[in-house]
């Protein structure tokens, strides 16, 4: 971070501490930020949003508290503060599989555990199996069925569908299956979503008021991190970094919504088969809605990197972000320049040898 903005939020903060002790009083003091946006308005002003956990200095109590400020290119304002409860609310994962993602599904499902499950974070998972084998359908719900006796007082079920695969459909399935105030996350099995997702999600999604599209980091191929990486800039796969991944800006399939935000503008396209284009079409329509749209880059979801094929059956404008998209996850531009450049030099000491 420069030092003008390091300045900067260092104001910022100082402001939001001086408006909470106006608020609280001496009884309460800041124990951590919990989360914090900053979203620019151009030729308007720069907004930051703080989530604020306090602690009181009388007893354990805490209270978190959500503090807006705009800063209209002039002095600092405070627009308002409110009070956050640490709710836990449901939030309904709807998950999308079929048979050949099998082994990601496990690996989904283990991390899904250890995050929610061992820590009881309030969440329903809802996998919708699209795969017309009995076998295959039988071989899925066999292992949420392990899953769910583990926990027994989890919340797992299954939606069956058969056809070809159309992941809008899908959603589309579940989220009618529950009622208009559930908060819906839709999530997707390569996507490791960690605990404290939840906060957020329940945070910065507000029925009839704003849908929250969180920015997701895409891995890149572990391969390549190793092989063409600066020594020592990598602890593990799972760090972000600009060796490690990217922020899919362009991506909008992980959404945090309320059912009746989802159905109000229309839902997915529902003609659209197999992969790619339903998330922009959703998020256009609410960005065409009244409803607002907050998106921030989210740490807590990491989409892992797993080999990639993109189908010629699918539509042209669907095969064109399938392959845009697996070229810039595969690697960075300086890894794949220097694996480029690997590949000629061994290329040319190759004929080099052959000659003598």
């Amino acid at each position: 971070m420069y030092s003008y903005h390091k300045e900067n939020v260092k104001h910022i903060l100082a402001e939001v501490n001086r408006y909470l002790q106006l608020l609280y009083g001496t009884a309460w003091s800041v124990k951590e930020i919990v989360n914090g946006y900053q979203r620019y308005e151009p030729g308007l002003h720069s907004n930051y949003i703080f989530d604020v956990l306090l602690k009181s200095n009388l007893n354990s109590s805490t209270v978190m508290e959500r503090v807006e400020l705009f800063q209209p290119f002039s002095e600092l304002n405070i627009n308002h503060g409110s009070v956050q409860t640490l709710n836990s609310e449901t939030v309904y994962f709807l998950l999308p599989v079929t048979y050949t993602v099998l082994d990601r599904l496990i690996a989904f499902l283990a991390y899904y555990e250890e995050q929610f499950l061992q820590r009881e974070g309030n969440v329903y998972l809802l996998v919708i199996v699209m795969d017309s084998d009995a076998k295959q359908v039988k071989d899925i719900k066999e292992l949420l069925q392990k899953l769910w006796k583990k926990y027994p007082s989890s919340y797992v079920r299954t939606v069956e569908m058969e056809g070809v695969f159309s992941r809008a459909k899908a959603l589309d399935k579940a989220a009618k299956q529950l009622h208009e105030g559930s908060l819906l996350f839709f999530c997707d099995v390569d996507v490791r979503v960690a605990f404290e997702f939840l906060t957020r999600c329940r945070h910065n999604a507000k029925r009839g008021v704003q849908v929250f599209y969180p920015v997701v980091f895409s891995q890149y191929n572990p391969v390549i991190i190793k092989s063409f990486s600066p020594p020592n800039k990598i602890r593990t796969y799972w760090d972000i970094s600009k060796y490690t991944g990217m922020w899919l800006h362009y991506g909008f399939g992980m959404v945090c919504l309320f059912n009746q935000d989802y159905q109000e503008v229309g839902g997915f396209r529902l003609d659209r088969a197999g992969w790619g284009g339903e998330d922009v079409e959703l998020y256009e329509r609410h960005v065409k809605s009244h409803l607002r749209v907050f998106r921030a880059m989210d740490p807590s979801l990491i989409h892992t990197y797993h080999d990639k094929n993109c189908s010629f059956s699918l539509a042209s404008d669907q095969y064109e972000m399938c392959v845009a998209t697996l070229a810039d996850t595969y690697g960075s531009r300086s890894q794949l320049a220097k694996k480029i450049l690997l590949a000629e030099q061994t290329e040319f000491f190759k004929k080099q040898k052959s000659i003598h």
